[in-house]
């Protein structure tokens, strides 16, 4: 288990540095989110490419008892594509129309990747691993501190790729039932 999610951080993280010729092991910003399917609160690392055009991050989300019934403890890798950026003579950057998908390891007993023999084949769905979209917007910040180059806060309407496909198929579902709202806050270095 711990073998799949080490690869596929790995393929994210080579992925985004091979499309976007990025070359440096250094983080370029932290992120914080509230919300959005990938933890009650998440914080983590990210990348972002040298054109400024997406953004790839890694998440530790965490859902305390008093949010999820239990304590769930999740990993997540995302990519951000922005494709519209309007730039101001003040510092200013607002990306309007923000694209992302993200992968989810949910960690824990109740999780499962493949269930046991008993159950027939693709029977029940695997629960550990998910994966989801989001649309959203940000707005950034260049600052002149030492340490900090930028600041961005953003907001998302997130969805899981599953509740998609159940949307889609069952009309009874209605589409405030599958989305969720993600606020978020980076720190560029």
């Amino acid at each position: 288990m711990k073998k799949i999610i080490i690869t596929l951080i790995i393929s994210l993280f080579f992925t985004s540095l091979y499309a976007e010729e990025h070359l440096d092991f250094k983080p370029d910003f932290a992120v914080a989110q509230f919300a959005g399917y990938i933890g009650f609160i998440s914080t983590g690392v990210g990348y972002e490419s040298d054109r400024k055009k997406s953004t790839i991050d890694f998440l530790y989300g965490y859902v305390p008892a008093f949010a999820g019934g239990m304590e769930i403890h999740m990993l997540t890798g995302r990519i951000t594509g922005r494709a519209i950026t309007y730039h101001s003579n003040y510092g200013f950057s607002f990306f309007p129309l923000n694209l992302s998908f993200f992968v989810n390891y949910a960690h824990g007993k109740p999780y499962k990747l493949r269930w046991e023999s008993k159950y027939p084949k693709w029977y029940y769905r695997p629960t550990a691993l998910y994966s989801g979209e989001s649309i959203g917007m940000s707005i950034k910040k260049a600052c002149n501190e030492a340490d900090i180059s930028a600041y961005e806060l953003y907001a998302e309407v997130v969805t899981m790729s599953e509740f998609l496909y159940e949307y889609y198929k069952n009309d009874s579902i209605a589409f405030k039932d599958i989305i969720s709202l993600a606020f978020g806050a980076r720190i560029y270095f």
